[in-house]
């Protein structure tokens, strides 16, 4: 069973999207695969989680109810994947939801990305809701690195230094480098190297 949370509401209007509060969803309606879009997680399903829920509702809690979007193509899941494999374990039938209404993928791709971390649910390591934020956000999404460092309360120089660094492992990584890197000798090379430097630069020049 779900309920409302200020959690969830307060995060919501942060992201200055309308939503409401509807009940009686049912499994049907949500979209093909729904437990596979899940960027808040390394993992879209993790079954310690959905069981740890299970037993959680089994003892008359409630947990906060799940966030999505009305799709052409059904209600796309941006929030609760784990709960609401866990309800349906528990053959639940219909729940309550936030729905938002909103027509910006990005917007929606915000809450995808930063409901775990700042609802503070089951989350990830830091460093790996960092990396994930700015991958979608800064590199695919478009947004500033102050915008996303603002919505997940991290000092901007983490995330400045932390997107230097995968943008010279994937330089090197294109130029026939290592898959992975040091963190310490990617901003050593940082120092003395610009992202140009592997443009003008002949292929595999990592290569014996």
């Amino acid at each position: 069973m779900f309920c409302k949370d200020s959690r969830q509401e307060n995060m919501l209007t942060q992201f200055g999207v309308a939503w409401r509060y509807t009940n009686n969803v049912r499994y049907e309606q949500l979209t093909a695969n729904w437990e596979q879009a899940n960027f808040g997680r390394e993992s879209a399903t993790v079954e310690a989680v959905i069981l740890e829920y299970a037993a959680r509702t089994e003892s008359g809690s409630s947990a906060p109810a799940p966030i999505l979007r009305k799709t052409a193509t059904g209600y796309d899941v941006l929030d609760g994947v784990q709960r609401l494999s866990s309800e349906k374990l528990l053959g639940t039938t219909d729940f309550s939801a936030y729905v938002v209404d909103t027509d910006s993928e990005l917007v929606a791709l915000k809450i995808r990305v930063f409901a775990n971390h700042l609802l503070a649910g089951h989350p990830e390591p830091s460093e790996w809701n960092r990396k994930t934020a700015i991958q979608k956000l800064i590199i695919e999404g478009g947004m500033s690195i102050d915008e996303v460092a603002r919505l997940g309360g991290w000092n901007r120089k983490s995330i400045e230094e932390e997107k230097l660094c995968m943008d010279i492992g994937f330089a090197v990584r294109c130029a026939g480098g290592p898959v992975s890197m040091a963190k310490y000798v990617l901003l050593k090379m940082a120092k003395y190297m610009k992202l140009d430097d592997f443009v003008v630069a002949p292929k595999n020049i990592f290569c014996h």
